[in-house]
């Protein structure tokens, strides 16, 4: 049996080359669990919970619901309960990145309602 050592060293390599592009492009799985920011001298908090709802605080106190739902890269809020003034009737989706213990936001077309908007666009959210 002849070996072809260029043949096998050509072939390991693409093996090599396509696992890291595999591995390069894989979507970060959405790290769920409660972010913090602050709002002037409100402390604001996001709980993705693992069923899928999202409850929001400001200085500990429950202050509104949602759900949420994630797709690769994009976020999907649904109706938002809250407040008088605070509330949104209808879905919106954003995109997410998680960096350095960071969670940030990035509108998908426009049309959101600004209680949610503002303070996802506008905070540094924080595992915590």
């Amino acid at each position: 049996m002849q070996r072809h050592p260029r043949r096998l060293a050509i072939l390991a390599g693409s093996f090599g080359f396509f696992v890291l592009l595999s591995a390069a492009t894989q979507v970060p799985k959405f790290p769920g669990g409660v972010f913090k920011a602050t709002y002037n001298t409100n402390s604001l908090a996001l709980d993705f919970d693992s069923t899928g709802a999202l409850n929001v605080s400001v200085d500990n106190q429950a202050y509104g619901q949602s759900t949420w739902q994630v797709k690769a890269d994009t976020i999907t809020f649904g109706a938002v309960t809250g407040p008088e003034g605070n509330a949104c009737p209808s879905s919106a989706s954003y995109l997410w990145s998680f960096l350095d213990n960071r969670l940030s936001f990035t509108a998908v077309g426009t049309g959101d309602c600004s209680p949610r908007r503002d303070p996802l666009l506008g905070l540094v959210w924080t595992r915590g």
